[in-house]
């Protein structure tokens, strides 16, 4: 089982989005109690009672004081009777500086007294480790309860007792849970959260969580879950549109008769890097109410079934990472082509051409269909697919030119046609719209790119990767423009020309520089300032000179300035910076390094020689 990510991706995250859209709604009158009420004396004291028990680094009960708890934040009252409905305790799960954190061994059970809570929120919180107490099984009107990534124990049967609760997120909780028995007695039940709760023991988990009539959100992604069932005699999942099982070990065929293809009211269902192996049934095509489709990762193999057309709802497939043969393409649905909004087909032996009406993909956002064995041309269409943000066709053996249509995609935030064997010239015309562009990686082709001296780009690059294109022979003027840009590789690019100045200053925050195998001339800055750079090669030019005085780079890792042309000492630096790699060699530089042996830390790669 892959290991269990914090925070998801794809389609896994789409089922975020769903859990927080089916918050079930507590009130219309919530808020501040009405004026000379006030909120109740004895739930002020229970909420006081119930901060005592924490550190707050953060400030988070700031603003519990006073007289009316109504007004504190993360409580709200009832505007009529001034009861206290619900406790929200968030935490942001990203900063631990905001966390509440328990100094005791139990949480105050003084929370009880707030007979009329329905919506409870401890989530991302630090509770130590203590066990989850029995007496939240007494908050019996509660419809509402995340106690996720909260760093609680146990999993008290008591819970069973909440049978007017709608949401349950218990996520990423360290629970033993040796049975489910307490659970088919929430019987309002519509969204359950178990994402990496230890479930490997519990090999009649379909039973238990099928006597939940209303559930509609189902996640169980972590669970190392290993066991299924086949059709259920009798299914209540008649409500159920969201069925997350991904990350776990089932390691088994995809069968037709698993209980889950049978559910046709599910509209997203995420089975990715699960170990399902075999093709992928035919009655997939049954599931005519199915919006997301995720089965990356796992070890399918055969050709997608042809009923797939049927599928004509469909805006989210994910197949990457299969053995899916033929042309998938050819079998996605056609009734889908207007809604589909994003196709990844990363890696699964896909075969044959780009098909011509690629551009009918009008609202499709994300396409990925890199390392594949696909050939021909990019369809002239492509700059009909106006939706895109995220397009990546590299790895595979595309020819020809680029066409300038996809200039005109002006939502694209990143650009992939790396390491395929496309030539022809990319001129600005291919970047007149896009203005959104982040990330570009054109490398490994035999394209050149050709923009003009005073051409001023729309984007504002933060990762662009042009290795072996053609960009010279003058050093590429228009990268003045981007001073956001943290990684840059203009290796072997045919650039023969006078390293500018402007470029240590518009590069002086970069991560990571690659100017290497040009025949770039000029000198260095006698001082370099590069904050946070960690990556820096110039080898394989022609640059001359003596090397920087004082180099401000605290984060260096490797450093490669070999098969230049420089000259005088080698300088003090190099003795007390922290390199994994440095190569100085086929140079002209002079110095010994016997004043290196206090203060040397052995970088694993280091060459000197001339």
């Amino acid at each position: 089982m892959t290991g269990c990510p914090l925070y998801l991706h794809g389609a896994a995250s789409i089922i975020v989005v769903l859990f927080v859209s089916l918050t079930p709604p507590l009130s219309s009158a919530h808020g501040r109690a009405i004026a000379g009420r006030g909120c109740m004396a004895n739930e002020r004291d229970a909420l006081l009672s119930f901060r005592e028990n924490f550190l707050d680094p953060g400030g988070r009960f700031s603003s519990w004081q006073g007289q009316d708890c109504c007004g504190w934040k993360g409580v709200r009252c009832n505007n009529r009777t001034g009861h206290v409905f619900k406790l929200d305790l968030r935490a942001s799960g990203q900063d631990y500086s905001d966390m509440i954190i328990l100094q005791s061994e139990m949480m105050s059970s003084s929370i009880v007294a707030l007979r009329h809570l329905r919506y409870l929120d401890l989530s991302f919180n630090d509770f130590n480790g203590t066990m989850i107490p029995l007496f939240l099984g007494n908050l019996s009107n509660l419809s509402y309860l995340d106690i996720s990534n909260a760093g609680f124990r146990g999993l008290p049967s008591l819970l069973g007792n909440l049978s007017s609760l709608q949401y349950l997120d218990i996520s990423y909780g360290d629970f033993d849970v040796p049975e489910l028995s307490w659970l088919p007695r929430l019987i309002s039940l519509k969204v359950l959260n178990m994402t990496g709760v230890d479930l490997s023991s519990i090999s009649d988990w379909v039973h238990k969580i099928n006597k939940l009539p209303n559930l509609k959100i189902l996640s169980l992604t972590c669970c190392s879950l290993n066991t299924t069932i086949s059709t259920l005699s009798h299914s209540n999942f008649t409500h159920l549109e969201t069925l997350d099982l991904s990350n776990n070990d089932f390691d088994n065929y995809l069968l037709r008769d698993n209980w889950f293809w049978s559910v046709t009211t599910i509209k997203n269902l995420v089975l990715s890097n699960c170990g399902w192996s075999g093709s992928i049934p035919d009655v997939l095509g049954n599931m005519s109410s199915l919006e997301v489709l995720s089965l990356d990762g796992n070890f399918l193999t055969g050709v997608m079934p042809t009923n797939l057309g049927k599928l004509c709802n469909l805006q989210i497939l994910d197949l990457s990472f299969n053995y899916v043969n033929g042309d998938i393409m050819e079998r996605l649905p056609k009734c889908s082509w207007s809604g589909l909004r994003e196709l990844n087909l990363q890696g699964v032996n896909l075969t044959g051409q780009l098909p011509v009406w690629l551009g009918n993909l009008i609202s499709l956002s994300y396409f990925d269909i890199s390392q594949n064995m696909l050939v021909g041309p990019i369809p002239s269409g492509i700059g009909n697919m106006r939706s895109l943000s995220y397009l990546d066709l590299s790895q595979n053996t595309l020819v020809g030119d680029v066409p300038d249509g996809i200039g005109a995609l002006s939502n694209l935030t990143s650009l992939n046609l790396g390491s395929n064997n496309f030539s022809g010239i990319l001129s600005t015309q291919h970047f007149t719209s896009l203005k959104n562009l982040e990330y570009i990686r054109l490398s490994e082709n035999s394209m050149k790119i050709f923009l003009k001296e005073d051409w001023v780009p729309p984007f504002r690059l933060k990762k662009g990767y042009f290795r072996s294109c053609d960009m010279g022979p003058q050093f590429p003027a228009w990268l003045r423009w981007q001073t956001g840009l943290k990684y840059l590789d203009i290796s072997n690019t045919s650039i023969n020309d006078v390293l500018p100045e402007w470029f240590w200053d518009v590069f002086s925050y970069a991560s990571n520089l690659d100017l290497s195998r040009n025949q770039l001339t000029g000198i260095l800055p006698k001082r370099l300032e590069l904050p946070s750079i960690r990556d820096m090669d110039l080898s394989s030019n022609s640059l001359s000179g003596q090397l920087p005085t004082n180099i401000t780079a605290p984060y260096l890792r490797s450093l490669f300035l070999h098969d230049n042309h420089f000259t005088g000492t080698i300088p003090a630096y190099v003795c007390y910076s922290s390199f994994n790699e440095i190569n100085l060699s086929n140079n002209k530089l002079t110095g010994d390094f016997s004043h290196c042996s206090d203060n040397w830390f052995n970088p694993i790669y280091a060459r000197f020689e001339q």
